[in-house]
């Protein structure tokens, strides 16, 4: 079902939001811009309406507001309305939150990545990769997507990312 995925970004503008402080804190408000791309993904938390601790909230003016792709590693108990749903955990805990997602129903397809990436992916970077480094690798080596755009992926502007 990956493949699903690959046909919903190829030959199209994708924005990939991640949930960084700097879209909460930030001066700058991409909700508008994301809202243009063709496919928007988000990552884990970063979701429109999530709070983020106390006052810090993911609001439509600075994330837009629809998922096409929600693209996960933990089961928080919530979960955006969207086309498609990406598990991208593969280890123990992984499966305890894979188990919790088998156990409830979804009004979209729910797919694990899949092993045989997870080795791939990880052989490429050389460590153990984030659902972030994940989904981009996935999108530069097996998709085609026009153009890929990162909102709120703040961590790889370190050199330790």
């Amino acid at each position: 079902m990956l493949s699903e995925f690959r046909d919903m970004v190829e030959g199209k503008t994708v924005a990939v939001v991640g949930n960084a402080l700097s879209l909460i804190h930030g001066l700058d408000h991409y909700g508008v811009e994301i809202e243009k791309h063709d496919v928007i993904v988000r990552m884990n938390m970063g979701i429109p309406g999530i709070k983020l601790g106390r006052d810090r909230l993911m609001t439509p003016d600075r994330v837009g507001v629809r998922t096409d792709v929600w693209a996960t590693a933990k089961y928080f108990g919530l979960e955006p309305p969207c086309r498609l749903g990406l598990f991208m955990k593969l280890t123990a805990l992984g499966d305890q939150h894979w188990k919790l997602f088998q156990k409830k129903p979804h009004a979209f397809p729910m797919v694990r990545w899949t092993q045989d990436l997870e080795d791939e992916v990880k052989e490429f970077v050389g460590a153990d990769p984030g659902t972030g480094v994940r989904l981009v690798y996935f999108l530069k080596r097996h998709a085609n997507p026009k153009s890929v755009n990162l909102f709120g992926m703040d961590c790889w502007k370190t050199p330790s990312h």
